[in-house]
């Protein structure tokens, strides 16, 4: 466990959430204000709450490469959170935003050299209403894919669970 003297000495970062408005991107927000980083947030929504705790906020879609371009601009980290969920809705609209947008975040943190880029995701974004365990599988080695092509230092989070072979 880390002393108070230990991360008075932890200099502050820089940090992007995408999906910062949401329910896991709040929580990454609120825990890097709390320790002293500054916060942006790239989301499709404004979020007052967010405004209230000093975070810079971006409003806009993963999707749109310059939205993006200018969101990673000056930052350190990028924890990747935002995606589309549930299990409904065209193939299109996930590709768009799970795919596309995962790639205009690698694209932005190549483009201004990240030092990190923390990237998480649910099976739920590949749902198709059955069992999930090849295809989460396949999901999960896209991820792995995406950054393991670019050689971008990255911790890569599926939070797998029940119902997951």
């Amino acid at each position: 466990m880390k002393t108070n003297e230990s991360r008075e000495a932890r200099l502050p970062e820089k940090v992007l959430v995408t999906g910062g408005g949401g329910f896991l991107g709040s929580a990454i927000v609120k825990r890097l204000i709390d320790r002293g980083d500054e916060a942006r947030s790239l989301a499709r929504n404004f979020y007052p709450q967010l405004e209230a705790m000093g975070v810079d906020q971006i409003q806009g879609d993963i999707s749109d490469s310059a939205t993006v371009a200018r969101a990673c601009e000056d930052r350190t980290i990028v924890y990747h959170v935002a995606a589309k969920p549930p299990p409904w809705g065209k193939y299109a609209d996930y590709h768009q935003t799970n795919v596309l947008g995962t790639q205009n975040i690698i694209d932005g943190c190549l483009d201004q050299r990240q030092s990190r880029l923390i990237y998480t995701s649910t099976p739920s974004v590949v749902h198709n209403g059955f069992r999930l365990g090849v295809v989460g599988a396949k999901f999960f080695g896209v991820g792995h894919g995406f950054v393991g092509a670019f050689n971008i230092p990255a911790i890569m989070n599926n939070t797998g669970g029940a119902g997951v072979d």
